[in-house]
């Protein structure tokens, strides 16, 4: 299971939209992410983070959902994909050579218009089943101590894109987390590749039945009983079986 904190808002939203929502790199909350030496890479990629650790933290409740948001639980197949006949790629991790998760991504339901090379690209029709493009991961964040420019490319070929936001200052390494990436180029084309302009924040990308039916929903520690109400609704609503659960994390009431 992959785990993701966020607010009870946002849970209605993905239960309502069965879908999760991409956004681009260069918003994520470390500014070092990423390519620092080259912010138009990271307005290519487009990223959801989560975590693999079952157990709640009170930093992640604090930075991402509030002590009163929710935390998300999916298996790591939660989106529909298929092999790609792209080759694999790897990258070197501490010395070792790590394979980097590769496949096609479909159900991408809402994303951005593209330009690319100085013209407007062909109009990119999103909805179930129709548009496709390329997913990485979910891969494991690289922990830098070091200023990450020393560690980034500042200029990357079209098959490099693999190589992305994976790396963070080990400020980050509390949160161990992984990483789907779309490179939106591969929206155009079904390949990696640089484009000019990428106009729009966010993909949103539905997901499998399967993995919506069996969503794991944690309350945070503050929750108050009207919130867990609320959860609960919201799976009733949305015809999901199981209880949303409460942290087992004890935080005195002021």
């Amino acid at each position: 299971m992959l785990y993701h904190y966020t607010s009870v808002q946002m849970l209605a939203l993905i239960l309502k939209t069965k879908a999760i929502r991409f956004n681009k790199l260069s918003k994520v909350n470390d500014p070092r992410d990423g390519c620092p030496l080259n912010q138009e890479m990271n307005e290519q990629i487009f990223v959801s983070c989560w975590i693999r650790r079952s157990k709640d933290s009170i930093p992640m409740w604090k930075l991402y959902a509030g002590l009163d948001g929710v935390r998300i639980g999916l298996p790591e197949d939660m989106f529909t994909t298929h092999p790609t006949k792209l080759p694999n790629h790897e990258i070197e991790v501490d010395g070792q050579k790590k394979q980097i998760k590769q496949r096609v991504i479909t159900d991408i339901l809402r994303g951005p218009h593209i330009k690319k090379n100085f013209e407007t690209a062909a109009p990119i029709h999103y909805g179930p089943k129709y548009q496709k493009a390329i997913l990485y991961g979910p891969d494991d964040i690289n922990y830098q101590p070091d200023d990450l420019r020393h560690v980034h490319y500042t200029v990357l070929k079209s098959d490099e894109f693999h190589k992305v936001g994976l790396k963070k200052h080990a400020d980050w390494a509390f949160e161990q987390e992984v990483r789907f990436r779309i490179p939106a180029g591969s929206l155009v084309t079904q390949k990696p590749q640089q484009t000019l302009k990428v106009d729009g924040d966010y993909i949103d990308v539905g997901l499998k039945e399967e993995a919506f039916k069996n969503i794991e929903i944690l309350t945070g520690p503050a929750n108050s009983t009207a919130n867990l109400i609320i959860a609960k609704a919201l799976l009733r609503d949305h015809e999901i079986g199981g209880e949303p659960q409460k942290s087992k994390i004890q935080i005195r009431d002021y």
